[in-house]
């Protein structure tokens, strides 16, 4: 999965805790109603071509359909 974001290392909880005391901090007074994603840049993405071949191949989704 390391591979498939921007920032080639798995998350830690650390990660959230420096967001979550940034937040807390005096250095975040202006900021409201806004959502931080701490993903490592995953929901971002890289660009298609720099995608690991895994996540390049198409998988067609079954849709479920109750009779």
């Amino acid at each position: 999965m390391t591979k498939a974001q921007p920032i080639e290392r798995p998350g830690e909880p650390r990660d959230i805790a420096e967001m979550a005391l940034f937040l807390a901090s005096d250095r975040s007074t202006f900021i409201t109603g806004r959502e931080f994603v701490v993903d490592g840049g995953f929901s971002a993405g890289r660009p298609w071509r720099d995608q690991p071949d895994w996540m390049r191949v198409s998988r067609p989704f079954k849709v479920y359909r109750p009779r």
